[in-house]
């Protein structure tokens, strides 16, 4: 049986709610298999005059998840006609997840390796 349900955090880079001058946020997605084990990485920040985690919806994340995706899934982005919108819309969760941790992987490999 495949997992349906993940959930879902990002690292802000210079604090919670700061965003660049186009409205994208600054920072990394993480996804988690479990709420404890996501919760329990959130409760885990520190305080350095600004918060940098948080829980985050799983619609953010999907939103965050299909901008990636289509800037590095070709084949992806393909059979959605090239549509970041349409991927968000809808790609099923447990594709865009694996999509997504393979390019992360891809794109970031000391932190999986770290792991």
């Amino acid at each position: 049986m495949f997992k349906t349900r993940y959930y879902y955090a990002f690292s802000w880079t210079y604090g919670i709610g700061t965003t660049w001058n186009d409205g994208s946020w600054p920072g990394n997605l993480y996804v988690f298999d479990s709420m404890a084990e996501r919760d329990a990485w959130v409760a885990d920040d520190v305080f350095d005059g600004n918060w940098h985690r948080e829980a985050i919806t799983a619609k953010e994340a999907r939103h965050i998840m299909a901008d990636t995706v289509i800037s590095f899934d070709n084949d992806m982005a393909g059979r959605y006609d090239g549509s970041r919108s349409a991927i968000e819309r809808y790609a099923p969760t447990v594709e865009l997840v694996k999509a997504w941790r393979r390019i992360d992987l891809q794109n970031n490999p000391a932190a999986y390796y770290a792991e």
